[in-house]
């Protein structure tokens, strides 16, 4: 974990626009006294699959105060196409809201050079923790804990445009029936857990 002072955390920015969102734009100064969790991730990266499985329990046990947003930056040019993108979203259901970013402007933004990452904003709108890999479930929490004994009555509660879209009805089926995919293991690249790639991506740094 890298811990930061206090630095302004940027603003968020996507050529690809929003997902999961009504097709709002959020912003971070939207979502003042909300902590914010940002998810670095890339479809073709099965730490970041694994990643998403293991917020969930965190998103549920928190939701009152806190807001997760992914950040889907391409590691590989097919990843970049924004179908691409929506159809990753609806296969691995993630719920929560996800900034499409074909061209790294916001991961640049944040400095971030690693699948996956995860960046904590406190509800003031300044960074105070960046974790690289998979793992910090455990340490995550303790970090929003400290956040909600800080921020007390401060902390913008609730409100269900904020917490994460409830499961579709035909993904819901499917799950019954045993047709979801196991999310955890589609992906032939894994080298096993806790290891991360490195960035910028070479098929997509700038020239």
């Amino acid at each position: 974990m890298r811990v930061t002072g206090r630095v302004r955390a940027p603003d968020l920015r996507g050529a690809g626009g929003w997902l999961n969102t009504g097709g709002r734009e959020l912003t971070l100064a939207g979502l003042r006294g909300r902590i914010v969790l940002l998810d670095f991730w890339t479809s073709a990266c099965a730490n970041c699959l694994h990643v998403i499985d293991e917020l969930r329990p965190l998103e549920a046990r928190y939701a009152d105060v806190l807001t997760t947003i992914g950040v889907h930056s391409p590691k590989f040019p097919h990843e970049a196409e924004h179908a691409a993108v929506e159809a990753a979203v609806r296969r691995y259901d993630v719920r929560h809201p996800v900034l499409d970013d074909p061209d790294l402007s916001t991961w640049r933004q944040y400095a971030v050079n690693a699948w996956p990452t995860l960046v904590l904003v406190d509800p003031d709108g300044y960074v105070i923790a960046t974790l690289p890999g998979e793992g910090h479930a455990a340490e995550l929490g303790r970090l929003i804990d400290a956040l909600v004994a800080e921020y007390g009555d401060r902390l913008r509660r609730g409100g269900p445009e904020l917490r994460p879209a409830p499961e579709p009805e035909l993904h819901r089926r499917a799950r019954a029936h045993g047709r979801v995919a196991d999310r955890r293991a589609w992906h032939p690249r894994s080298r096993g857990p806790r290891r991360h790639a490195k960035g910028p991506p070479r098929a997509l740094r700038r020239r």
